[in-house]
Parts: structure tokens; sequence; C-alpha cells
């Protein structure tokens, strides 16, 4: 399994309702992270994401951290997601991608 930042950037785009300058602001600060890794994430989706950007959106919008990287829905991913902290989301999702066939210059949480 591979990790498609296309797919993942398509997904992002849909649950924020592809937002304008103001909405990607506004969005930006609801889930409490860089408007500009947000955008990063929309304009350039072949490029670097932050996951801590991804964990805030997992968070926010309580959904799967599987399913926003692989499409794949995981119902354990989620009910844990559910209950935890953004940091806690975003070690999940750094399991998610190590466990892919993702090269380390893709992965980003610092």
């Amino acid at each position: 399994m591979s990790i498609d930042w296309k797919q993942v950037s398509h997904r992002i785009r849909v649950l924020l309702g592809a937002p304008d300058e103001r909405a990607l602001s506004v969005a930006a600060q609801r889930l409490n992270v860089a408007e500009a890794s947000l955008r990063a994430m929309l304009e350039r989706p072949l490029g670097k994401f932050d996951l801590r950007t991804i964990a805030g959106i997992v968070r926010v919008y309580g959904i799967d951290p599987m399913w926003v990287l692989t499409g794949r829905y995981d119902r354990a991913t989620h009910h844990r997601a559910l209950e935890s902290t953004t940091e806690e989301i975003g070690t999940s999702l750094e399991k998610i991608a190590s466990d892919t066939t993702l090269g380390d210059e893709q992965r980003r949480w610092t």
C-alpha cells in the first residue's frame, strides 16, 4: 500500500469545501494549523505534507486517519482517533505512513 498525495489532497479539499482565500484562513484557524501548510496541501499535492496539519483535520472533522492517508477505512484507527489528542493522532499518522511504501523525505512531523 502506498500513499497517493494527490488523493490525500483531494479528500482534504472535499472536507473543506474548496475554500477561497478567506475561507482557507478561517479553516486554518479552526484547525489550529498553519495556513501555509494547509494551502500547500491543497495547491501542491505532490510536495511534502505536514502530518500535524493532517492531524488537526482528523481531530476537528472526527475522521479516520487511515482513510485520509490511504482512502481505506479502518474502524480501529477511527475509534482511537476519536478519543485522541492531536499529538496522538500525529503519532498514528506517522505509523500509518511508515507502514506504507512512503519515502522519509515525504514524511514530516516536527
